[in-house]
């Protein structure tokens, strides 16, 4: 099989699984961008395709292709920079990961109505605000409920593997 992924700034979804013997025409590039169009994705720019090999991003290169790859068309310039953690009553919890800071200030962002905080993993304290305190106060609450979960997972992206998809 060959997996199709999307990815935006905070998800990253399988849009469809298809055959190998699928993909596999005369023009490979083509035929997968047909893949996403058909899925309702308005692929144009094939700079926009990576290929998964080992948990590493590379582009994308039909001479790699082989059955049980996941190919993935991402709509952000740094495709493995963005990762979501979760999502509870309107607040979005993400990593960004091409910051060099966290790597001594471990943290999650957390947006929400259009606006975004970053909260600690070491003592909760926040870096900005919403203009909603009660929805700030419910971020901090969540990051203290999940701290070991979320530090396990920005250890993972730390050692810079793919993240879990949203299948």
């Amino acid at each position: 099989m060959i997996y199709l992924r999307y990815i935006d700034n905070l998800k990253r979804i399988l849009i469809k699984s298809v055959k190998y013997s699928e993909v596999i025409a005369e023009d490979i590039t083509e035929t997968i961008i047909m893949h996403y169009k058909n899925a309702g994705y308005s692929v144009n720019n094939k700079e926009n395709l990576h290929l998964i090999k080992e948990g590493k991003w590379l582009p994308f290169d039909e001479n790699l292709l082989e059955d049980n790859t996941e190919i993935v068309f991402s709509e952000v310039a740094v495709p493995q920079n963005a990762v979501e953690f979760a999502r509870q009553d309107g607040l979005v919890f993400f990593f960004q990961t091409s910051e060099k800071c966290h790597l001594f200030f471990p943290h999650v962002h957390v947006s929400y109505s259009g606006e975004t905080i970053q909260v600690s993993l070491k003592d909760y304290h926040c870096e900005g605000n919403f203009k909603t305190p009660s929805k700030q106060k419910e971020a901090k609450k969540y990051v203290k409920k999940n701290k070991e979960k979320l530090l396990k997972e920005w250890n993972r992206i730390m050692k810079g593997t793919v993240s879990s998809w949203q299948d």
